[in-house]
């Protein structure tokens, strides 16, 4: 695994997912603000749908 995956699984420290995300402009701002992973929805029968 890469040190990034490491450490985002890793129990012993805290790491934060937003899932959801349907903008970019949101997606760039949660990594920004330090948010360690981003859940982006590509089942096309859900409300949160992203298109690639």
């Amino acid at each position: 695994m890469s040190s990034r995956l490491d450490s985002f699984l890793s129990p012993a420290t805290p790491s934060l997912k937003i899932c959801g995300v349907t903008v970019s402009s949101d997606a760039e701002r949660l990594v920004t603000l330090g948010v360690h992973a981003i859940g982006i929805n590509f089942w096309k029968e859900s409300k949160r749908f992203c298109p690639l």
